[in-house]
């Protein structure tokens, strides 16, 4: 069931220790703290040896270790994404990824971390957190030979983005219509924005728009002194505090008694400790002393210790590796085992063929069951776990239109679980009616 790949720890440090020199790929940082300790643990003679990467740490602790690797004092960092681009050594001769990429790009991103120089070949290993990763890695590997690669798309006008830009600007000492609208223009992103979609945005800043009007907070700017200003210097105070779309819980920064700062960490996780609790950050083992205007004040502590876990840290499954999946399933479905990765996995798919079924790339898979937890159905579109959340929604929705019985959802990249306090039978044809495209909108 995973225990984070620990299980495969032997094999990565025996590949460690046969490579110059090697990127450590993790897709959190809680996994990465994991294994940089794990590592360690099991080779305290590579204290010094093995660094640790990831974006929480503080800049300073993070620039020694790109320093480090460069000049080859490094046999190993173990990272995140933090350095997937945008920092290149020509040092790295194998990368390896820990638990699935989640896309096809990320890994020959990934990949491309070593042998980075002209006429050298990129070496990738992979290993797995639990069994059915090895399906993912048979599908990125397919989807590499097939270059269907995840596309980066530019966006298209998003008019939210401009409004929020408007006001920026607006609160920043105002600006003249024409010319900012000339600006705007230049972008990529806005090249095609036509008059109307333009007297939109500054209708929806001015006065909130059509739907808005009769409420003042939406009036955000207005026109003085031949130029728009942001309407209120509450208006401003309020926009600045808000700024940007994406919102995370509160960070504080990890300090430890002599000052030193290693990096900031969740407010929920700090939340929880107490004085005298021990966690691990930036690959040490620290124990909790207080807490002061945002920072947590740590110390350095022994034995062993909880591990941070930060939000927004996990990637869902791409688009491409999920059709890819989909497909190398459909092929074991036809017996079809052609790469080491599915000839690996073959035994645990035949039980699936023989206890239940294998899904077709037409087909959607449901298993329903009872445990003393109550009644589950499993729905397995292999989606990703974006996707999954926004159907188990629909249907939860659906069926409690119907039925009284409250249902407890779960997701994962593979599927989506309905548990209920009691046994509720959903036979092909109700499921059909809640899986519709019909009324979707409403």
């Amino acid at each position: 069931v995973g225990h984070l790949g620990l299980k495969m720890l032997p094999k990565v440090i025996a590949a460690i220790e046969r490579s110059g020199s090697t990127l450590v790929f993790t897709n959190t940082r809680s996994f990465s703290e994991i294994w940089f300790r794990a590592i360690i643990g099991a080779r305290p003679d590579w204290v010094g040896k093995v660094g640790i990467h990831h974006g929480s740490l503080d800049r300073n602790l993070r620039n020694k270790v790109e320093g480090m690797m460069r000049d080859g004092q490094l046999r190993a960092v173990v990272c995140t994404s933090s350095l997937d681009l945008g920092v290149d050594f020509t040092c790295v001769d194998q990368v390896i990824q820990i638990g699935s990429p989640k896309g096809i790009g990320r890994l020959m991103q990934r990949a491309g971390r070593s042998g980075h120089q002209p006429g050298r070949t990129s070496l990738v290993r992979c290993v797995p957190a639990h069994a059915f990763e090895m399906v993912e890695f048979s599908a990125a590997r397919e989807g590499i030979q097939k270059r269907t690669i995840e596309s980066r798309v530019p966006l298209d006008r998003p008019l939210d983005v401009l409004v929020q830009h408007v006001v920026t600007v607006s609160a920043g000492g105002g600006f003249d219509e024409r010319q900012l609208l000339d600006e705007v223009r230049s972008s990529y992103a806005y090249r095609n924005l036509s008059d109307e979609e333009w007297k939109w945005v500054m209708d929806f800043v001015a006065r909130g728009g059509p739907t808005l009007t009769a409420y003042p907070r939406f009036a955000r700017v207005k026109f003085e002194e031949n130029l728009w200003r942001i309407a209120s210097d509450s208006l401003a105070r309020t926009h600045r505090l808000g700024i940007g779309t994406i919102t995370a819980d509160g960070m504080m920064q990890v300090i430890l008694s002599n000052r030193k700062r290693l990096g900031a960490i969740e407010e929920q996780f700090i939340a929880k400790m107490r004085p005298g609790d021990t966690f691990t950050f930036a690959g040490r083992s620290l124990e909790f002393v207080k807490t002061y205007q945002m920072s947590a004040y740590v110390r350095p502590a022994k034995g062993k210790a909880s591990v941070p876990s930060w939000q927004g840290g996990r990637f869902p499954l791409s688009t491409m590796l999920s059709d890819a999946v989909r497909h190398r399933l459909d092929q074991a479905r036809l017996g079809i085992f052609d790469d080491p990765e599915m000839t690996m996995i073959a035994p645990l798919l035949e039980v699936q063929s023989r206890w239940s079924r294998i899904p077709s790339m037409q087909e959607l898979l449901i298993e329903s069951t009872t445990s003393r937890d109550g009644g589950h159905h499993f729905l397995f579109p292999f989606l990703g776990r974006l996707v999954h959340e926004g159907l188990g929604a629909l249907i939860a929705h659906r069926l409690r239109r119907v039925n009284e019985i409250p249902f407890t959802l779960t997701f994962t990249d593979y599927g989506i679980e309905l548990l209920s306090p009691e046994p509720v039978e959903i036979d092909r044809d109700r499921w059909k009616s809640l899986l519709t495209p019909d009324h979707l909108v409403e």
